[in-house]
């Protein structure tokens, strides 16, 4: 596991394809399209670690398929993580978005702080 002192870089790029009711990844391009995601482990305590995630593709539930798929499950996560997890919900917040505007192509860029818990980790502050 990372050092909360050195945070360490990782990119996960792979084809995503999209089942009935789940999703998951697959190597082959034929039958999927590019996900890729790159995060960075901030810190970590008691087994759980704060990532900062960067999305470089926009996919369903790709957060959250990838972290699984690299044995880094979101907390709370009972579909593609735990199914038993004592977590009251998924421990997955978005600290900023930005985006064009759908309309006026401006760009938007919306910010909050993170939640008291998750600063907690491995003494990071939000």
């Amino acid at each position: 596991m990372a050092s909360p002192r050195k945070p360490r870089a990782h990119s996960v790029p792979t084809w995503f394809e999209n089942g009935v009711h789940s999703v998951h990844s697959t190597s082959d391009p034929k039958r999927g399209r590019l996900s890729h995601t790159a995060y960075k482990v901030l810190g970590h305590s008691q087994g759980i670690s704060l990532l900062d995630i960067h999305l470089l593709t926009g996919r369903k539930h790709q957060i959250r398929v990838h972290l699984a798929e690299h044995k880094l499950p979101i907390v709370g996560d009972k579909k593609y993580g735990e199914k038993s997890s004592a977590a009251r919900r998924l421990a997955l917040h978005a600290k900023s978005l930005a985006f064009d505007h759908p309309h006026s192509g401006e760009p938007c860029f919306f910010e909050t702080r993170m939640p008291h818990l998750f600063s907690r980790i491995g003494g990071v502050n939000g």
